[in-house]
């Protein structure tokens, strides 16, 4: 029996797509290869109290990726670091790097991939920008 084309087209469809999610997107190739990104922001207040503030008050929302997604935050002091993140099946879909480039000043830089991407790096930018200069 003959299998059709299009049969065959969606089964390797489907077989690229579970390839994808079981290998993941790491932060290197979301950093090259994000659908949506922003430039480097620079903001005038300190990363640690700026993720302190998204923290608090940033809308999570919730997610419909197919998958458990989940939304992390992450403070390196040593490195003059922090990071907002979501992450399903292994894969980022949204990383927002925020670093300390003097006393009170830090660059963002973010990257998504899809609907969140899409979706959260205006939401969650301006949540920091707001932070940022005082009006949450």
């Amino acid at each position: 029996m003959r299998k059709s084309t299009a049969s065959i087209l969606m089964a390797a469809s489907a077989a690229l797509i579970l390839a994808n999610c079981s290998f993941g997107v790491s932060k290197q190739e979301i950093r090259q290869n994000a659908d949506h990104k922003t430039g480097s922001i620079v903001l005038a207040k300190n990363y640690q109290a700026l993720l302190k503030c998204w923290d608090d008050r940033a809308d999570k929302g919730s997610f419909n990726s197919g998958f458990a997604a989940t939304v992390t935050s992450n403070v390196y002091t040593e490195l003059g670091k922090a990071e907002i993140s979501i992450t399903a099946g292994g894969s980022y879909l949204l990383l927002i790097e925020l670093e300390k480039i003097g006393q009170n000043r830090t660059k963002l830089m973010a990257y998504g991939q899809g609907d969140v991407g899409q979706t959260y790096i205006p939401k969650w930018g301006q949540t920091l920008e707001n932070c940022a200069d005082g009006t949450l």
